[in-house]
């Protein structure tokens, strides 16, 4: 394989490391670099602000000398800001010709590039010519940006030395302020509101953040806005070393949080207020062990004292592109729907109790009369011919009963008739049956018991009405992940199709194959979704098929083939546009 091609397929820290090796330094030269690094990481003199950190703004010059502000280019979207050392670093050069080829598509999704170095922005006009780069490179001559993003650390003598006698550098000499100080190499991704969302900081200069990442990460964020920022079911994304790097306002009311509150930058994996069976899971899902996980009435505890909620929680990769990038984790709040479930477990227990401490029936209907009278839940008994023989207020107010009138179940309970009971095996067997309906413009469930030691049946009834509602609003969310998406990818598979047939280009052709496929790979994924969550809802119905071994492994060749095809069409663009600058 001849060199040109094998930097084709190479990414860029890939690219990174054959510089290093193309310089033929000493040995000892590279020990006594990757040493000195190594002390001052460890020693976190310059760490860099963290996810979740709040963007300090700054009004830089750029190479033509005008002054540029931050918050104008967040008011149009999220800003990729990359800290490099200057126009004499061969790596930095590297990574902004990099940074160059993957502009068209940061750009696309309203997102802005902004670099910035310590050196005069006749330095930065320079390499703008050079490598003809069409964002924004800013001159920080004091360093006083470099500092506040908490990157600015001093070159030990040690190094001082290599670049002085081995580089032929004088760092001194290439910044404004004529210091030894540089700035750690660094990517911050920021949301439109000055946020950190994902970090790339590394004392280690021949080491960036791959730009296929930067678009990954954009992209990501931005797809989550998109679709679950409205959600009304509390929602997270944590990227793949456990940290949030975005949520929607539904966590804020969940947890009681105010609005502006963020928990973006917290590491769940270690936050002891987390419960263990949800830090667990996440681990599970995110070593890829499993795709999705829940754990069902787990407690958190929100910011009110003693107050809590209780959860099903639920994690699922989050692939883009073909890649794992992190997880969806959902938060679904069934607190009302676990306490009226506990209420009515209570009030039957509670009627078992007063029966057994009556002495004859008399006193036992009498008992249940006033207790029935108390319960502010409907509580009816029956006897075997269905006839209502004792109903407390709330059930005469709700189903319509009057004090004096005879009556039966199946003419003031809704949808009891289709239950098909058998009433006298019902009651003599003790069984339970439960049943929702609709009265008026509320729901209820009711819980119907057969009580062979009175001859009779009870009913115990709970307003779901609130429960209905909540369900109805995850039931729209999943509509709108699973079936909604599938629309706009079916033009997008449809049109790129007929552009495939009616193109004669062969790069044309390449392009809108990328196009296609990656559609369709969308597709594919939304499909295998809903199957899941027809399996999570018990509605999956397994259809066995012959399955052609021979045509499944050439269909995933030629999925793997069209994976190199991309990226071998992505860093062509990257050869051309380094041979045309080298020219």
């Amino acid at each position: 394989m001849s060199i040109n091609l094998k930097r084709l397929l190479m990414n860029l820290n890939d690219q990174l490391a054959q510089l290093i090796t193309s310089f033929n330094f000493p040995e000892d030269v590279i020990t006594t670099i990757k040493n000195t690094n190594t002390l001052l990481e460890t020693s976190r003199v310059a760490p860099g602000l963290k996810i979740g950190d709040k963007a300090p703004n700054f009004y830089l010059s750029n190479a033509n000398g005008k002054e540029v502000c931050l918050e104008k280019y967040l008011a149009k979207g999220p800003v990729v800001l990359s800290f490099y050392r200057g126009d004499w670093c061969p790596f930095c050069n590297l990574e902004l010709r990099a940074l160059q080829e993957v502009l068209a598509s940061i750009k696309s999704v309203g997102g802005s590039l902004l670099a910035i170095s310590p050196q005069l922005s006749d330095k930065a006009l320079s390499l703008t010519e050079k490598h003809e780069l069409s964002f924004e490179l800013l001159s920080d001559p004091d360093q006083k940006v470099i500092q506040d993003y908490k990157l600015q650390y001093t070159v030990p003598p040690e190094l001082q030395d290599i670049y002085l006698d081995k580089f032929k550098i004088d760092i001194s000499q290439q910044n404004a302020d004529g210091s030894w100080n540089l700035p750690v190499p660094a990517t911050f991704i920021l949301d439109n509101k000055g946020i950190i969302r994902v970090r790339h900081v590394s004392m280690d200069f021949t080491t960036r953040m791959e730009p296929e990442n930067v678009l990954d990460s954009i992209n990501t964020f931005t797809y989550f806005k998109a679709i679950f920022h409205d959600a009304p079911v509390a929602i997270s994304i944590v990227n793949k070393n456990g940290i949030v790097i975005d949520h929607n306002p539904a966590i804020n009311r969940l947890f009681n949080e105010r609005e502006e509150k963020s928990a973006v930058g917290l590491h769940v994996l270690s936050d002891p207020n987390f419960d263990s069976r949800i830090t667990q899971l996440i681990k599970e899902v995110l070593t890829e062990n499993m795709p999705y996980g829940e754990v069902k009435h787990v407690h958190v505890h929100s910011t009110v004292e003693g107050e809590f909620r209780i959860i099903n929680f639920s994690v699922s990769q989050l692939i883009m592109g073909g890649k794992m990038l992190g997880v969806i984790c959902i938060f679904n709040d069934v607190t009302e729907k676990v306490l009226q479930s506990r209420e009515l477990e209570n009030a039957y227990d509670n009627l078992k109790k007063a029966h057994s401490q009556l002495a004859d029936s008399e006193s036992d209907c009498r008992l249940m009369a006033l207790f029935a009278e108390e319960n502010p839940a409907p509580v009816l008994r029956f006897d075997k011919d269905g006839k209502v023989i004792m109903a407390n207020s709330a059930a005469k107010e709700i189903l319509d009963i009057k004090s004096d009138e005879e009556v039966s179940l199946d003419f003031v309970l809704p949808g009891f008739k289709d239950l098909g009971l058998n009433l006298v095996n019902f009651i003599s067997k003790g069984e339970i049956c439960e049943h929702n309906t609709q009265i008026g413009d509320r729901f209820y469930h009711f819980m119907i018991k057969g009580v062979p030691e009175w001859k009779v049946g009870h009913i115990y009834g709970t307003d779901i009405t609130e429960r209905i509602r909540i369900e109805r609003l995850r039931d729209d969310t999943e509509r709108i992940v699973r079936h909604d998406l599938k629309n706009p990818l079916n033009g997008i598979i449809g049109f790129s199709q007929l552009l495939l047939d009616e193109s004669q280009s062969e790069s044309h052709r390449d392009s809108i194959s990328i196009i296609y496929n990656s559609g369709y790979q969308m597709l594919h994924m939304i499909n295998h979704s809903l199957d899941l969550f027809k399996m999570e809802e018990g509605s999956y119905l397994l259809e066995p098929q012959e399955l052609d071994l021979i045509q499944l492994f050439k269909k995933l060749d030629q999925e793997f083939t069209n994976l190199q095809k991309q990226k071998i069409h992505r860093n062509r663009l990257l050869f051309r546009r380094t041979a045309h600058s080298m020219g």
